[in-house]
């Protein structure tokens, strides 16, 4: 198996080849969007409204630091430094030099129910290929410590699903649940996405960088919100969480503790007004808990890929 950034990275062809624009980006304008991509990432305090009217200026012609001149006076505006430009356009350097492959809304294989969610990622960087453009999209999460009876379940049942389906699979790269969502789907030579709480230069967890050349080679995708040399920082979390529940329609929690990060998805999932399905367990088993209060509370148990087939519609 291949570590990430030892000879799989993507040729700046094929990602050339899978650039495309919404019609008021024109291509020469890329790199100045990807900057502004960037920037929106540090500069937390830009609107969506003065992104797009950013943009706008950009395709008139305008460098970065002049179109933000020419906004109206606003927090944002005043934020900017030269240090803070000079950071954006360095991450750019840094995506373009590594191959990655960056993404932000305008761009037309940004996923677009990320513009439905609050404070959408003005910037996405990604390696492999965009497995979110097809259909068929399930989010799975659960615990990093997951039980024998749910890696069974997983490895009969979920398996089942997927070769029934073919659907892509999103996750978060965690250990656990997690890695065998994406696993099954590379052994079914199927697209995977996951999400990282850190930026691709420093994949979280750091033995997940062994997985990702499999994942490419099954047409999936490595995606981040982060600059690409952004280590891991708590808060991540539950910014990577809200992407994995916003990508696709159905969100399966495989196995959660009543204080979870995968508990924390649902919770989102459900602000978005996602379908949730789990697989239910004894009340005595404790490490499933957080399933038990979501079935209570209205979501769909599973028995068996069949089940799972159904929710997904087809």
């Amino acid at each position: 198996m291949i570590a990430f950034g030892s000879g799989m990275q993507l040729s700046l062809k094929t990602i050339e080849q899978h650039i495309a624009h919404a019609p008021f980006l024109q291509e020469d304008f890329h790199p100045k969007n990807c900057e502004l991509a960037c920037l929106g990432t540090i500069v937390t305090s830009m609107t969506m409204d003065q992104f797009y009217e950013l943009q706008k200026l950009l395709g008139s012609g305008f460098s970065v630091k002049n179109a933000i001149h020419e906004l109206p006076a606003s927090a944002f505006r005043e934020a900017v430094t030269d240090d803070l430009l000079g950071e954006a356009s360095r991450a750019v350097e840094i995506c373009a030099k590594k191959n990655y492959q960056i993404i932000y809304p305008g761009h037309s294989v940004y996923p677009e129910s990320f513009l439905t969610i609050d404070h959408p990622p003005k910037f996405i960087s990604y390696v492999g290929h965009s497995a979110w453009l097809q259909r068929l999209r399930i989010s799975v999460v659960g615990s990093r410590e997951m039980s024998a009876n749910a890696k069974e379940w997983m490895e009969q049942y979920f398996d089942l699903f997927l070769k029934s389906t073919r659907a892509v699979t999103v996750s978060g790269a965690a250990f656990g649940i997690d890695q065998m969502a994406h696993r099954l789907s590379v052994r079914n030579c199927l697209p995977t996405i996951a999400f990282i709480p850190s930026g691709l230069s420093q994949v979280y967890p750091y033995r997940f960088n062994h997985e990702i050349a499999e994942i490419i080679l099954a047409k999936g995708a490595v995606m981040s919100e982060f600059l690409p040399n952004q280590e891991i920082k708590k808060h991540h979390f539950e910014r990577r969480n809200r992407l994995i529940s916003a990508i696709s329609e159905v969100l399966f929690i495989v196995e959660a503790r009543r204080k979870s990060g995968s508990i924390m998805t649902a919770r989102l999932a459900l602000g978005q007004n996602k379908t949730l399905c789990v697989l239910p367990s004894s009340p005595m088993f404790t490490q499933n808990l957080g399933n038990l209060d979501l079935l209570f509370d209205g979501a769909h148990p599973l028995r068996d890929e069949k089940d799972l087939i159904a929710i997904m519609g087809l």
